[in-house]
């Protein structure tokens, strides 16, 4: 039993890696798109952080929908809201940073070390 434990565990942080580097990768590609088009054209007039939320939705959506063509796997209907939810994590990182977002855990974290 303690080896499934220990099995269970280890995948789950694997994939917890691989989400925070989705989530970096996500970010600093949303900051590198937004810094060279936000004065080109149109979207010199809108302001960046709203050009931030929607390119992040938008990159999060089409990454989504590319894994499930890379998977081949189908589309079900909360994989969208679940990109959805991950954009404004995107969008959070890009316009504040990790030290914000740490910041935003640390608050919310219940007292005695446990989340």
């Amino acid at each position: 039993m303690e080896s499934l434990l220990q099995t269970l565990t280890s995948q789950y942080a694997q994939l917890l890696a691989y989400a925070l580097a989705a989530l970096a990768l996500a970010a600093f590609t949303v900051s590198v798109i937004t810094e060279v088009t936000k004065n080109v054209g149109f979207l010199g007039r809108i302001p960046t952080a709203l050009q931030v939320i929607i390119l992040s939705i938008a990159l999060c959506q089409l990454a989504y929908l590319g894994y499930l063509s890379y998977t081949r796997h189908s589309l079900v209907w909360y994989g969208p809201v679940i990109a959805l939810v991950f954009a404004f994590y995107v969008a959070f990182l890009a316009m504040y940073g990790w030290e914000k977002l740490a910041e935003l855990w640390k608050r919310y974290k219940k007292p005695g070390g446990s989340t």
